[in-house]
């Protein structure tokens, strides 16, 4: 509820609203088709350790984006520009403001959009290790 309100006060398009929710959704979908597709490209014998690899990859990058990885990546307060700083840790103090790519996104939706980039990059990097390293090693860290 919380977030309608923060978004109803600010004067967001709801195009661009709907627009960047469908996209995210859509880019979603890529993670299990990388999933799919290694599978299909692997030996029988591990084919199903890689679907578990991109969705193990996918459970890391969206534990570590929550905690640091957009604070780090688009915090509007850094002083260096090359890295952000911890202002945003845990996704705080995102809610109702607007982004810092665009102000015609609150800061949330932008947080989500990316993320799902993120996923997918990691899912793509887990596909180098496919059927020549281990999956945990590879899943540790991927992004």
């Amino acid at each position: 509820m919380d977030l309608i309100r923060a978004v109803s006060t600010n004067s967001y398009d709801r195009g661009d609203l709907s627009f960047i929710i469908i996209s995210g959704a859509m880019v979603s979908f890529m993670i299990p088709g990388l999933a799919f597709l290694y599978s299909g490209l692997s030996r029988r014998k591990s084919a199903l350790s890689l679907i578990w690899a991109v969705s193990a990859s996918n459970a890391v990058v969206v534990f570590q984006w929550f905690l640091w990885g957009y604070s780090l990546g688009f915090s509007p307060t850094a002083t260096s520009g090359f890295i952000g700083n911890l202002r945003n840790f845990g996704l705080m103090k995102v809610l109702g403001e607007p982004s810092p790519g665009t102000p015609l996104l609150p800061d949330i939706l932008y947080s989500f959009f990316q993320m799902e980039f993120a996923c997918v990059t990691a899912g793509i990097l887990v596909g180098g290790v496919a059927e020549r390293g281990r999956v945990m090693p590879a899943s540790a860290k991927p992004g």
